[in-house]
């Protein structure tokens, strides 16, 4: 009876190259390099086992590449389409029908007497010694038209105003703008008027003795002769 060679480190039977250990009975599963070929085969194994995992990193990290190019062309692309792209005649038409609303809505409330605001002299005096500060503000003025001609033309008149009415006369002169000069179609000098004004601040002019001066200027929304001429 052949007696089982002592255990120990062979040539692999299956013919992998490499030695396997016999454990005195049967083939383990332990290898290792033959003598002499260690270098390679660990050379061999290493770039086996390696090279799948370096090559499947490469692919990743390249379509991770592709995909974010792609991205950024596409972005690019909308952007300058959006850019050139002129807008619908249906956005044109809803902006100006939004504009148009918000005008009307502006233009109605300026004929709205409640939305002025009543002020004594001593307000009024405060209001116009700044001017720039109060513009927009909406005030009920009364007072005597003093100028209004063709040197004035019709959209603008001058008058003399305070913040109620007065015997007295009237002592603050201002100059007053129409946005519409039917509002004072009716309007001649030395009428006396209640004024519904929006404050805008000062103006330079030149009055009537050729002075250039300055003056609070307002825009007259409402004009209501209360004592003709």
């Amino acid at each position: 009876m052949t007696q089982a060679p002592a255990p120990g480190w062979f040539p692999d039977p299956d013919g992998s190259g490499r030695q396997r250990w016999w454990d005195g009975r049967q083939w383990s599963d332990a290898t290792s390099p033959l003598p002499g070929t260690t270098g390679t085969s660990a050379g061999r194994d290493t770039a086996g086992s390696a090279s799948p995992q370096v090559d499947k990193q490469q692919w990743s990290r390249s379509v991770l590449l592709v995909c974010g190019a792609v991205v950024a062309v596409m972005v690019l692309i909308g952007l300058v389409v959006s850019f050139f792209s002129p807008s619908s005649p249906d956005d044109s038409a809803g902006a100006a029908a939004s504009d148009s609303s918000a005008a009307a809505a502006v233009d109605q409330s300026r004929l709205d007497r409640s939305s002025y605001a009543n002020l004594d002299d001593r307000s009024l005096s405060m209001v116009l010694r700044d001017p720039e500060a109060e513009k927009g503000r909406r005030v009920v003025l009364y007072g005597e038209v003093t100028q209004f001609d063709t040197i004035t033309g019709p959209e603008l008149f001058m008058a003399q105003v305070a913040g109620a009415p007065s015997d007295a006369g009237y002592t603050n002169s201002i100059l007053v703008r129409l946005r519409d000069a039917a509002v004072a179609r009716d309007v001649v000098e030395d009428d006396l008027v209640t004024l519904y004004v929006e404050l805008d601040g000062v103006q330079s002019y030149e009055n009537r003795l050729g002075q250039e001066t300055q003056a609070a200027v307002v825009w007259a929304n409402i004009v209501e002769v209360t004592s003709p001429r």
